[in-house]
């Protein structure tokens, strides 16, 4: 999965979706024995104006399921569903509350950027994960 998403992100970051549209046919034949789509060819365009918006200013996620999060032999969908229904609509960030400052140790650890490359699967920034 990991694999896949960081193709998806990088074909987003670097696909000109007009481009890629008025070629579909001659890419369809090409990838036909390697690459499956259900996509209906009247809803290109309609995929080519999102990845236009994710493009200029959006975002996509990546909530990955696997054996880390759900037992893929006999998925639990009610936890599934929840799972996907946090990741649309994440609930509200906690309240700040005023903690008093720490001074730096010298055994101080600096935390990995959220841009690092992980092996998690937990939702994440789809254009981040390679």
């Amino acid at each position: 999965m990991r694999r896949q998403r960081c193709m998806v992100g990088a074909l987003l970051n670097q696909v000109n979706p007009t481009s890629m549209l008025v070629r579909y046919p001659k890419l369809a034949k090409t990838l036909e024995d390697n690459v499956k789509v259900d996509i209906p060819q009247q809803d290109l365009k309609a995929w080519s104006e999102l990845v236009l918006r994710i493009q200029d200013k959006g975002k996509i996620q990546s909530l990955p399921l696997t054996n880390k999060n759900i037992d893929v032999n006999k998925p639990d969908y009610a936890k599934i569903h929840a799972m996907v229904d946090e990741a649309i609509n994440p609930p509200p960030p906690a309240p700040k509350t005023s903690t008093p400052k720490k001074t730096p140790s010298s055994t101080s650890t600096t935390e990995p950027s959220s841009s690092s490359t992980t092996d998690t699967d937990e939702l994440s920034d789809i254009t981040a994960t390679c």
